[in-house]
């Protein structure tokens, strides 16, 4: 967030190739004013992972504060209170009041269409796969105050797949078309 602070102060051109995947798309893709994401690149977005055993994530479907299809959340489990919660990071709260363009604005960033299959898949089994998506350029303006500018959005889950095979990558990543 202190890198993406200082590309906005610098009013720097953010310019993406190959792949900006996890925390480049949550912050590096947004950090300034401009994006450019170059031809057969990937940019991709997923839920975070615990990286330490002893304190797991939490996963649950909850309503989506946009109004539209449930949402999974994930995160840091609290187990202070009445059931499972999640800890809040004021942080990056603040770093999205700044750069999202609503409100109802929640992380990681979706379409309504990743939304249901990532929810249908979690409701079937509540088993949390990590799953990455893409979303679709139209979405931006309504998501982010940075302007992004696609050379080449992927055409299909096919030209997805491929992308992830040059890359030598064994993950799923949801097309959104």
């Amino acid at each position: 967030m202190e890198l993406s602070d200082l590309l906005r102060d610098r009013h720097a051109t953010v310019v993406t190739y190959d792949y900006c995947f996890s925390a480049c798309a949550e912050y590096l893709l947004v950090a300034s004013h401009l994006t450019y994401v170059l031809k057969g690149t990937l940019v991709a977005w997923h839920y975070p992972r615990s990286s330490d055993p002893s304190h797991p994530f939490c996963t649950s479907l909850l309503d989506a504060r946009d109004g539209g299809p449930k949402k999974l959340r994930r995160g840091p489990c609290d187990l202070s209170g009445d059931g499972i919660g999640y800890g809040t990071y004021p942080t990056i709260t603040q770093f999205f009041k700044e750069r999202a363009i609503s409100a109802a604005f929640e992380a990681p960033p979706d379409s309504r269409y990743v939304r249901k299959i990532i929810s249908s898949i979690f409701a079937a089994s509540h088993v949390y796969r990590d799953i990455a998506w893409t979303i679709h350029p139209r979405f931006y303006p309504h998501l982010f105050k940075t302007k992004i500018v696609y050379e080449a959005y992927p055409e299909s889950q096919s030209e997805v797949d491929d992308m992830l095979a040059r890359l030598g990558w064994n993950i799923w990543i949801i097309y959104d078309p």
